[in-house]
Protein backbone atom coordinates (compact mmCIF):
# COMPACT_ATOMS: atom_id res chain seq x y z
CA UNK A 1 0.00 0.00 0.00
CA UNK A 2 1.27 3.47 -0.91
CA UNK A 3 2.09 5.92 1.88
CA UNK A 4 0.70 8.82 -0.17
CA UNK A 5 -1.68 8.02 -3.01
CA UNK A 6 -3.01 10.81 -5.25
CA UNK A 7 -5.91 9.54 -7.35
CA UNK A 8 -7.23 11.53 -10.34
CA UNK A 9 -6.77 14.86 -8.57
CA UNK A 10 -8.37 17.78 -10.39
CA UNK A 11 -8.48 21.38 -9.19
CA UNK A 12 -10.32 23.94 -11.27
CA UNK A 13 -10.71 27.65 -10.69
CA UNK A 14 -13.80 28.48 -12.70
CA UNK A 15 -13.02 27.38 -16.26
CA UNK A 16 -9.26 27.05 -15.63
CA UNK A 17 -7.98 23.58 -14.68
CA UNK A 18 -4.79 24.13 -12.72
CA UNK A 19 -4.49 20.36 -12.10
CA UNK A 20 -6.23 17.88 -14.39
CA UNK A 21 -6.56 14.21 -13.47
CA UNK A 22 -3.19 13.86 -11.66
CA UNK A 23 -2.32 10.47 -10.17
CA UNK A 24 0.85 9.23 -8.46
CA UNK A 25 1.91 7.24 -5.40
CA UNK A 26 4.76 7.57 -2.93
CA UNK A 27 6.12 4.87 -0.68
CA UNK A 28 7.34 5.68 2.82
CA UNK A 29 10.79 7.40 2.70
CA UNK A 30 10.55 7.90 -1.06
CA UNK A 31 11.44 11.34 -2.38
CA UNK A 32 10.27 12.64 -5.74
CA UNK A 33 10.66 15.95 -7.51
CA UNK A 34 7.95 17.82 -9.35
CA UNK A 35 9.20 20.13 -12.05
CA UNK A 36 7.48 22.41 -14.52
CA UNK A 37 7.35 26.00 -15.70
CA UNK A 38 5.73 28.83 -13.74
CA UNK A 39 1.97 28.47 -13.88
CA UNK A 40 2.05 24.71 -14.46
CA UNK A 41 0.08 23.97 -11.26
CA UNK A 42 2.83 22.69 -8.95
CA UNK A 43 1.94 24.95 -6.03
CA UNK A 44 -1.76 24.30 -6.56
CA UNK A 45 -1.08 20.56 -6.29
CA UNK A 46 0.79 21.04 -2.99
CA UNK A 47 -1.99 23.28 -1.69
CA UNK A 48 -4.52 20.54 -2.50
CA UNK A 49 -2.48 17.76 -0.85
CA UNK A 50 -1.93 19.82 2.30
CA UNK A 51 -5.63 20.73 2.61
CA UNK A 52 -5.30 24.42 1.75
CA UNK A 53 -7.44 24.04 -1.41
CA UNK A 54 -10.47 21.76 -1.76
CA UNK A 55 -10.34 19.39 -4.73
CA UNK A 56 -12.70 19.69 -7.65
CA UNK A 57 -12.50 15.89 -7.95
CA UNK A 58 -10.22 13.00 -7.03
CA UNK A 59 -8.94 11.51 -3.80
CA UNK A 60 -5.91 11.82 -1.53
CA UNK A 61 -5.03 8.82 0.63
CA UNK A 62 -2.33 9.30 3.26
CA UNK A 63 -1.07 6.36 5.31
CA UNK A 64 -4.27 4.44 4.53
CA UNK A 65 -6.64 7.29 5.47
CA UNK A 66 -8.70 9.34 3.04
CA UNK A 67 -7.73 12.98 3.74
CA UNK A 68 -9.43 14.43 0.65
CA UNK A 69 -11.96 16.55 2.50
CA UNK A 70 -9.86 17.46 5.52
CA UNK A 71 -8.93 21.04 6.35
CA UNK A 72 -5.26 22.05 6.45
CA UNK A 73 -5.00 21.93 10.26
CA UNK A 74 -6.34 18.35 10.31
CA UNK A 75 -3.98 17.27 7.51
CA UNK A 76 -1.10 18.88 9.41
CA UNK A 77 -1.97 16.97 12.58
CA UNK A 78 -1.65 13.75 10.60
CA UNK A 79 1.85 14.71 9.52
CA UNK A 80 1.69 16.60 6.22
CA UNK A 81 2.62 20.25 6.55
CA UNK A 82 3.30 22.81 3.86
CA UNK A 83 5.92 25.49 4.22
CA UNK A 84 5.99 28.57 2.06
CA UNK A 85 8.76 30.05 -0.08
CA UNK A 86 8.68 33.30 1.83
CA UNK A 87 10.33 33.01 5.24
CA UNK A 88 7.86 34.24 7.86
CA UNK A 89 9.13 33.13 11.27
CA UNK A 90 8.29 35.46 14.09
CA UNK A 91 11.35 37.65 14.64
CA UNK A 92 10.22 38.59 18.13
CA UNK A 93 10.34 34.96 19.24
CA UNK A 94 13.50 33.02 19.98
CA UNK A 95 14.56 30.10 17.80
CA UNK A 96 13.31 27.68 20.47
CA UNK A 97 9.96 29.51 20.73
CA UNK A 98 9.48 29.35 16.96
CA UNK A 99 10.03 25.58 17.06
CA UNK A 100 7.65 25.37 20.04
CA UNK A 101 4.85 26.75 17.85
CA UNK A 102 4.79 23.45 15.93
CA UNK A 103 4.97 21.46 19.17
CA UNK A 104 1.73 23.02 20.40
CA UNK A 105 -0.07 20.93 17.77
CA UNK A 106 0.30 18.01 20.21
CA UNK A 107 0.27 19.60 23.67
CA UNK A 108 -1.05 22.61 25.52
CA UNK A 109 1.76 22.37 28.07
CA UNK A 110 4.45 25.04 27.66
CA UNK A 111 6.98 22.84 29.49
CA UNK A 112 6.32 19.82 27.25
CA UNK A 113 6.50 22.01 24.13
CA UNK A 114 9.80 23.53 25.33
CA UNK A 115 11.29 20.07 26.01
CA UNK A 116 10.12 18.75 22.63
CA UNK A 117 11.51 21.82 20.83
CA UNK A 118 14.86 21.35 22.54
CA UNK A 119 14.96 17.66 21.52
CA UNK A 120 14.07 18.57 17.91
CA UNK A 121 16.82 21.18 17.72
CA UNK A 122 19.35 18.73 19.21
CA UNK A 123 18.22 15.83 16.98
CA UNK A 124 18.67 18.00 13.91
CA UNK A 125 22.08 19.19 15.05
CA UNK A 126 20.87 22.78 15.20
CA UNK A 127 20.89 23.37 18.95
CA UNK A 128 24.66 23.80 19.16
CA UNK A 129 24.89 25.99 16.02
CA UNK A 130 23.16 28.95 17.60
CA UNK A 131 21.88 29.84 21.00
CA UNK A 132 18.34 28.48 21.13
CA UNK A 133 17.27 31.68 22.88
CA UNK A 134 18.58 33.86 20.04
CA UNK A 135 15.78 35.88 18.48
CA UNK A 136 14.93 34.86 14.92
CA UNK A 137 15.26 38.42 13.67
CA UNK A 138 18.96 38.12 14.54
CA UNK A 139 19.32 35.02 12.33
CA UNK A 140 20.48 35.06 8.74
CA UNK A 141 17.71 34.43 6.20
CA UNK A 142 18.81 30.82 5.56
CA UNK A 143 18.93 30.12 9.31
CA UNK A 144 15.48 31.63 9.61
CA UNK A 145 14.13 29.36 6.87
CA UNK A 146 15.57 26.38 8.74
CA UNK A 147 13.88 27.49 11.99
CA UNK A 148 10.58 28.08 10.21
CA UNK A 149 10.73 24.60 8.70
CA UNK A 150 11.41 23.11 12.13
CA UNK A 151 8.24 24.74 13.50
CA UNK A 152 6.40 22.11 11.44
CA UNK A 153 8.58 19.17 12.46
CA UNK A 154 6.64 16.72 14.61
CA UNK A 155 6.72 13.08 15.59
CA UNK A 156 6.20 12.13 11.92
CA UNK A 157 8.07 14.79 9.93
CA UNK A 158 6.20 14.65 6.62
CA UNK A 159 6.01 17.97 4.88
CA UNK A 160 5.72 19.71 1.57
CA UNK A 161 8.32 22.40 1.14
CA UNK A 162 9.05 24.68 -1.80
CA UNK A 163 7.90 22.11 -4.32
CA UNK A 164 9.39 19.11 -2.50
CA UNK A 165 7.35 16.51 -0.62
CA UNK A 166 9.04 14.85 2.35
CA UNK A 167 7.11 11.76 3.47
Amino acid sequence: MAFLDIQNLTKAFGGLRANDNISFSLQRHELIGLIGPNGAGKTTLFNCISGHYPLTSGRIIFDGEDITEMKAHDVSRRGIARTFQVYVASGDLSVRENVMVGCFMHTHSRNKARSKAQRILKDLGLYEQVTADKQCKACWAIEGKTWFTQRHHRETPHRIENGEAYV
